[in-house]
């Protein structure tokens, strides 16, 4: 869009110096040749901003993807749709930019791996296996733009990313809850996060009002 913009303003100022130069500086003779010259140049600025106009618009955005490790995956196909679903892990990817670039390589691979009508892709830290805890990252990817169900219009690429670098004390939490919580459920269903935090304050060597899950504020990032 922004080329397109760019060749539309270039042509509207070089129509306005053509009319001013041709009524100053320029004989009869000169005009005539200029103006073939001319009508060829319009012509070819006329097919670019088609040929750009027709060019599907992608976001940009800045920064690396970095090679990435599958910890796990999930099918969650409903009603004939095949959608899955993958945790990945990429310590190198440390910036918005990056884990989300990061994100949206490994949705592109798996899903060209697997022709699923729908993916979703958790980057999360480093270390944790069994459990989406707070993603790094999020991307859904849809490639018929058709969502969950298949019938009903939604973006082809949904996409959400942190910059949050957690401490060494914060991952080491992190890693402990998501590990352990499973052994704290009671029957309700619920997690003992009582229980749960004592258990994570000895293994640490903490107290328990140390125990705390860090905020992931991921905010979304326009790609398409």
């Amino acid at each position: 869009m922004v080329g397109l913009i760019i060749l539309i303003v270039s042509m509207v100022v070089a129509y306005f110096a053509w009319k001013f130069v041709s009524k100053h500086f320029m004989n009869k003779g000169h005009k005539k040749v200029i103006s073939n010259l001319a009508g060829i140049g319009v012509g070819f600025l006329a097919f670019m901003i088609v040929l750009i106009a027709l060019i599907p618009e992608q976001s940009q955005i800045k920064g690396k993807a970095h090679t990435y490790i599958v910890v796990n995956e999930d099918d969650y196909s409903f009603s004939g749709r095949d959608r899955k679903r993958w945790i990945i892990s990429s310590p190198k990817a440390l910036t918005k930019e990056d884990r989300a670039l990061t994100t949206i390589q490994a949705a592109k691979d798996l899903q060209n791996k697997t022709n699923a009508d729908q993916v979703n892709i958790f980057l999360v830290i480093d270390g944790l296996k069994n459990s989406y805890g707070i993603p790094l990252a999020i991307v859904t990817y849809t490639p018929d733009g058709q969502g969950n169900s298949g019938d009903k219009d939604s973006r082809v690429w949904e996409v959400e990313s942190s910059d949050k670098i957690l401490k060494p004390l914060e991952k080491d939490i992190t890693l402990a809850w998501y590990q352990h919580k499973k052994d704290f459920i009671q029957e309700d269903g619920l997690t003992d996060e009582v229980k749960l935090s004592k258990f994570i304050a000895d293994k640490l060597n903490i107290t328990v009002d140390q125990i705390s899950l860090p905020w992931i504020n991921r905010t979304k990032i326009d790609y398409k």
